[in-house]
Order: C-alpha cells, then structure tokens, then sequence
C-alpha cells in the first residue's frame, strides 16, 4: 500500500555540471551541479497537507538556502494530483517540474510521456550505489517496463498500532478468550481486529475506544487491504471487467462498517489528523495507518 514516489526530470538534470566526486555524495553532487541555475525557480506539486508543508516549510527552504534556487510548492488533494498535472503537459505549458505521485500513478505518466528517463542521469553520474539501502520492493515503485522514473522518498506500507499494555492484560486475556474462543494478541486479520476493538470498547468505553480509523480521504486504500484479503480482484483477468462487485466486495465493506460501530464516535469523518491525534491522546487502543505515526507518537521529530 503506498503512496509516493517523485517522478523528476529537474533535479537530475541539475547534475550536468557535477565535479568529481565519490559515489556516495550524491547529495553534494545535486547541490554543487544546481548552483549554476541560483537565481531561477522550480515548482514542486505535492499532497495537500502535512506532504507538501514539509516541501513548504523545509525542504524547499534548505534547498534555497544551499543552491540559490527557490522552489515553489502547489499543494493538491491526491485525487487531484495525476489529472491536473497531466493536463498541464499535455497543454504544454511545463507548468510542473517535480511531481510527487502515488507508485500506482507511475505506468499512466510514463505511457503519457510526462516524464523523463532517470537511468541515464544515474548511470552518468555515478549514484547508483544511493539506492542499494533501499528495500527491494520500494526499488521496484521507482520503474516501469525495465526504466527508472522516479525516486522513492516515502517506503509507505499500512501498520497495525495496538496498546500493547490492554492486549497483553492478563484480566483482558482471560475474558477475551472466554467470549471470543481465541487468545488476545496482536490482530492477524481484519476479523481479529474487528473483534479486539470491540471487546477493548466495552469494557474501556467512553475514555478509550477499541479502536480507529481513518475514513476521509483515503478509504479506497483501507478498503483495497480488506477486499485484496478476502480474495478479490478487480478485474477479470480474461474480459477486463470490474469484479469490485462481488463476494469479497461486499464482505470487505460490510466489515468496516460494522467495525465502525466499535470505534469512536464520530469515526465515519476521521482524517489522518483526527486518527493521530486520539492515538496520542489514549482516545483509541489500536489504529492502522502509516509509519510515521509511530514514529510520532514517540514524539520523534516534533521539535523540527
């Protein structure tokens, strides 16, 4: 599950005028080669939100700050993003010059010629050896039909965050396998979820929830986990046709909306934001979301 990954002709580019330097300095090479182009402009689109206030208020700062260049942020909703700016090259106008995408976007662009063959730069200057730490599967997001197009920024995957303190309650333990016939641990299913949540609810309720989620904005995503493990498939294989209709469909999105009636009031409007935010205030016991969740619920990377 995932979602970005940063299909760019302009950064790479920038190395034409690259020194000599090890291959592990990648970084420095971008910066040195980019000063020559010190007084113009790049404008990134990024997701509206938390993904292009990060470009606003940092990177696109420190970018300026090391090369002269200033790069201006267009944020859009990420249903937005492929539409218009694809629009915007068939129009011509080469409005965008760096494009923050969802790997799933990737093979549309390609096929639509909007943007540039990466392999070339890296083979040139010397920067292959920047994507070897990279995990192979978030490698694969980064190319299509054997070339790259795109950088990985984001290895996003969807996680299961629980309180390991109520899962691992010896009290808890004991009445959950009393009503449930299985023991109390970490959720290995959707229906294991579903029936911790519940469970954790009713005896915690109203000061913690058994559980929330996110159910604005990105549902599609949640939804395509849940019906991907009931066995379904989008499309027939032999005719193309939309299969979303069927068993594993139906099942997929009967059980989150059941499941929403273990959850917090009001979950059926939840954003990212309102997820996080009763995670960290001990408002719900489990979630499932993205990585930087746990890393911010630790509070790593709030004083930035």
């Amino acid at each position: 599950m995932i979602r970005k990954l940063l299909p760019t002709v302009a950064l790479l580019a920038m190395l034409a005028a690259t020194p000599a330097l090890a291959e592990d300095d990648a970084g420095a090479k971008a910066v040195e080669a980019a000063k020559q182009f010190s007084g113009s402009s790049i404008t990134v689109v990024a997701e509206a939100g938390l993904q292009a206030l990060l470009d606003s208020q940092y990177t696109a700062a420190d970018w300026e700050q090391q090369t002269g260049i200033k790069v201006n942020v267009v944020e859009l909703p990420n249903e937005e993003i492929y539409t218009k700016t694809v629009l915007e090259k068939q129009a011509g106008t080469g409005g965008y010059d760096v494009v923050l995408i969802s790997p799933a976007m990737l093979a549309d662009y390609v096929n639509n010629g909007a943007v540039e063959d990466l392999g070339p730069y890296i083979d040139k200057y010397g920067v292959k050896s920047e994507f070897d730490d990279v995990n192979p599967t978030f490698r694969d997001w980064m190319s299509y039909n054997g070339k790259i197009y795109g950088l990985v920024i984001d290895g996003d995957v969807l996680v299961t965050y629980y309180r390991k303190d109520m899962i691992e309650d010896p009290e808890n333990q004991k009445a959950f396998k009393e009503k449930y016939g299985y023991d109390l641990a970490p959720p290995k299913s959707y229906k294991e979820f579903g029936d911790i949540a519940c469970f954790l609810t009713e005896k915690y309720q109203p000061a913690t929830y058994g559980a929330g989620v996110i159910n604005t904005g990105y549902t599609h995503f949640f939804f395509s986990e849940r019906f991907r493990s009931h066995g379904g498939k989008f499309f027939d294989v032999d005719t193309m046709k939309a299969t979303v209709n069927s068993e594993a469909g139906v099942k997929a999105l009967t059980e989150m909306v059941e499941q929403n009636k273990c959850m917090a009031p009001g979950i059926e409007t939840w954003g990212f934001m309102e997820n996080l935010t009763a995670l960290n205030a001990g408002e719900i016991a489990m979630t499932i979301s993205w990585p930087p969740l746990g890393r911010w619920t630790q509070g790593v990377n709030m004083d930035d």
